[in-house]
């Protein structure tokens, strides 16, 4: 989400009179990422949201804050502020994110700011060892930790939830995508992650 944008780029164009941002109101839901250094960044976004996905093996962050575009001459830039990181499935090896912090958090950014709420972190190669370690990250809330999502078959990444799972309806409707991963609604409370 967001990114880094030459001034000249901008549409609508830039103005001294308000902050400019590189996205605003974005959100990114109902996915499923394997792999990859990160699943999502919050690179120079105002307001965007990262909700209802599963992210699966991440190499080195689950997400990250980022700022790229600052101000500069007549331009202020708003620092990515305000994200919001809810309904989540982070299904990990704890010994591939070795960085000190799960959340990678850039210099210039607000991340007392954004908020985590009702994701499911668990490191499958170190249950005990689940707990998100996030740095300085605003509230925190009603995560479930070390607790096995309990997905039909991760190795052929079939990443639905059996029935027994604790992710199953753990979720808010607020943040409820019209529908998941496949296309079907999410219940009422919806269920963690992209598969309802």
């Amino acid at each position: 989400m967001g990114g880094s944008t030459g001034a000249a780029f901008f549409r609508p164009p830039l103005t001294a009179s308000r902050p400019g941002y590189e996205a605003a109101r974005v959100r990114v839901q109902a996915n499923a990422f394997v792999g990859g250094e990160a699943a999502a960044a919050f690179t120079g976004c105002v307001g965007c949201e990262f909700s209802h996905n599963t992210v699966i093996d991440p190499t080195k962050w689950v997400v990250r804050i980022l700022q790229e575009t600052v101000s500069a001459g007549d331009y202020v830039f708003a620092p990515a502020s305000d994200g919001r990181i809810v309904d989540n499935i982070f299904y990990f090896r704890r010994s591939d994110l070795n960085t000190g912090e799960d959340i990678n958090i850039g210099a210039g950014t607000r991340p007392e700011s954004f908020s985590l709420a009702r994701n499911l972190w668990y490191a499958h190669d170190a249950p005990r060892q689940s707990a998100p370690r996030l740095g300085p990250v605003g509230a925190h809330t009603g995560s479930i930790v070390g607790i096995d999502p309990e997905f039909v078959d991760v190795a052929a990444a079939n990443f639905h939830l059996r029935r027994t799972s604790v992710a199953v309806a753990a979720g808010d409707v607020t943040f409820s995508p019209r529908a998941d991963l496949e296309g079907k609604c999410y219940g009422i409370p919806p269920s963690l992650g992209a598969l309802r």
